[in-house]
């Protein structure tokens, strides 16, 4: 089993993209839940002098100490950005700074908190109301963080956009020289010409609903063989595949193409290899 030494601040498990708080000095922890309407922070019924060997066995498990995503080290913007979207109301006063411990701290601890939106209906457990939008954001960046742990992984586990349902008042009225019948039309395959040219395609979009480990023209190329690209809010919006029947990019549906910058990396990437 891996020892830890003495250790304060966030946690997240890399399988869930869960966060909790931790100071082992003091042998505090804050476990974080984002509900549809509310996020909050419960301190763990532990005794102080067991939290290091508990987080001991939560590292076995895929939890891992982090200051941000994997991007923080390399890139600050980036850090930024996660942290935004990770922690929109912040992180409670009184978690990050552990002043619950202390009787006279824990009322100033309350204030401070209180003034920036958190209620703290007992003594441990904090609370922030979360309109439904944003509590769909953090999570969707929990789960966005957590799959990037591990740069090697075969699987990619990119959250699905989600698409309005559309309902249809009425059927459609077909003419009246129309069958409402089908049957089936055998392929009539092309007839090659002398003037005929075959087009490569070499960009695709990936529909909503749609992750890329169900893409079809990526289901069986390797994670490593695939380099992914992202916004400057953090979102991964394109990707750069080579597969064994040649090197392809891959568009998000809701990417814009706003940024020539990052469209002109893309595109490079993709003649370097192609």
């Amino acid at each position: 089993m891996r020892t830890q030494t003495q250790c304060r601040g966030l946690w997240q498990n890399a399988a869930t993209g869960d966060v909790m708080y931790a100071d082992t000095q003091r042998g505090r922890l804050w476990v974080r839940r984002v509900s549809d309407t509310a996020e909050t922070w419960t301190a763990k019924n532990i005794a102080a002098s067991n939290v290091r060997g508990y987080l001991a066995a939560l590292s076995e498990s895929g939890w891992l100490m982090v200051s941000g995503n994997n991007d923080v080290a390399r890139d600050e913007d980036a850090y930024t950005a996660w942290y935004r979207d990770m922690f929109p109301c912040g992180i409670p006063r009184r978690v990050a700074e552990d002043m619950a411990a202390l009787d006279n701290g824990q009322l100033v601890a309350c204030a401070a908190d209180a003034a920036a939106g958190w209620m703290c209906p007992r003594p441990s457990v904090i609370s922030h109301p979360l309109p439904s939008e944003t509590a769909l954001m953090v999570r969707l960046t929990m789960r966005g963080d957590c799959a990037d742990d591990d740069a090697d992984a075969d699987d990619d586990f990119d959250v699905p956009e989600t698409v309005a349902a559309r309902t249809v008042e009425s059927a459609p009225a077909l003419p009246a020289e129309c069958s409402a019948e089908t049957q089936e039309i055998p392929e009539v395959p092309p007839v090659p010409t002398e003037t005929a040219q075959v087009v490569a395609t070499s960009e695709h979009v990936i529909p909503a609903t749609v992750t890329l480990r169900e893409f079809a023209l990526t289901r069986d190329v390797p994670r490593k063989r695939i380099r992914q690209f992202r916004d400057a809010r953090g979102r991964r919006c394109a990707y750069v595949v080579r597969a064994d029947s040649g090197a392809f990019i891959l568009w998000r549906s809701w990417y814009e193409h706003e940024d020539a910058d990052l469209d002109a990396e893309v595109r490079a990437y993709y003649a370097s290899v192609a």
